[in-house]
């Protein structure tokens, strides 16, 4: 249910896991491209935050950017409600999903308090806007790109903090978040 691939387009060696039916990397990607960013002095366990139209096409082959839906999926299969599953911005909690979703020894304020972690490995490596030179959440949030669209010029993303939730937002495709790639099947 866990392995290893190495992407051939730079030789980065990356973790994956099976989660009920899917395969996601349970590390975020570190491809360097040319609307992606890193906050961290050290961006390998923390990857790279890719601007929207970066993140599209910034997995590797056989890879992908998962959907709002996948994203869904994932958070059904780790007991989040069917009622709350396309909540929109706001705390979706049911399932313990968000604590679920992280690396249990890299959230500073929680490290012991993760019971159920299902191996996706979250790291808080925060989020930034380029155009405004301002980062938010390093150290104790993160956020991932969908490849799902929302209104003009927004796209969907997940966003988890210190506590349990998840929340399922919509945001400007100019800001730059991490991603996670979901195996082709």
């Amino acid at each position: 249910n866990k392995g290893v691939f190495t992407d051939e387009r730079d030789g980065e060696i990356y973790g994956w896991v099976k989660i009920v039916d899917q395969i996601w990397m349970s590390e975020n990607l570190r491809y360097q491209g040319v609307l992606s960013y890193t906050l961290h002095p050290d961006s390998s366990p923390h990857g790279r935050l890719y601007e929207y139209p970066e993140a599209l096409t910034a997995c590797p082959d056989g890879w992908h950017l998962p959907s709002d839906a996948e994203w869904a999926q994932l958070e059904l299969a780790l007991g989040m409600s069917a009622d709350e599953v396309f909540l929109h911005r706001t705390q979706r909690g049911t399932g313990q999903v968000g604590h679920k979703l992280k690396d249990p020894n890299a959230w500073p304020n929680l490290v012991g308090t993760i019971t159920e972690p299902c191996g996706f490995n979250a790291l808080p490596s925060g989020h930034y806007w380029p155009s405004n030179n301002e980062s938010w959440l390093i150290s104790n949030g993160t956020v991932f790109w969908t490849s799902t669209t929302a209104r003009l010029r927004y796209a969907f993303r997940r966003e988890i903090v210190n506590n349990a939730t998840i929340q399922r937002r919509d945001s400007y495709q100019s800001q730059a978040y991490s991603v996670r790639c979901l195996k082709v099947e």
